[in-house]
């Protein structure tokens, strides 16, 4: 595309100059996220409006940290799809980090449970904590 076809203004909003094609950038930008919603949602065998549902549900934030996701890059300001690896299923809407923290864990309860015990045996043993323990158990 040449450099003439991006100085004009964008048809979705003539105030923007275009970026591919016809449109500006945040509509280029938000065709591509449809699309990539679309199609991952397809491979996990849900449609994209179980994608749009979860979201909803879930207020924008992450079903474990039930934080917003933000970061400067735009990957880490969106929520993951994270899915089953066994089943190859959906199962909710995760940031960055907590979709890679499940990863490092390798989607294991038994090894989430281990880093808990090891996090509040951390809490016995420096701050005193006893009952901590209990609530583990």
């Amino acid at each position: 595309m040449g450099r003439w076809n991006r100085e004009k203004p964008a048809l979705c909003h003539p105030s923007r100059q275009r970026h591919n094609g016809t449109k500006c950038w945040p509509c280029c930008e938000e065709e591509q996220y449809r699309q990539w919603v679309a199609k991952l949602m397809k491979k996990y065998g849900s449609e994209p409006n179980a994608f749009y549902a979860a979201l909803k549900e879930q207020g924008g934030k992450c079903a474990i940290c039930r934080e917003i996701p933000r970061g400067k890059k735009h990957r880490e300001a969106r929520l993951m799809i994270d899915h089953c690896h066994e089943l190859n299923k959906f199962r909710g809407l995760l940031c960055r980090r907590c979709n890679i923290g499940l990863g490092h864990f390798r989607d294991s309860k038994k090894l989430l449970s281990a880093a808990i015990k090891y996090l509040a045996l951390f809490d016995i043993v420096h701050r005193g904590a006893p009952e901590i323990m209990k609530r583990v158990s």
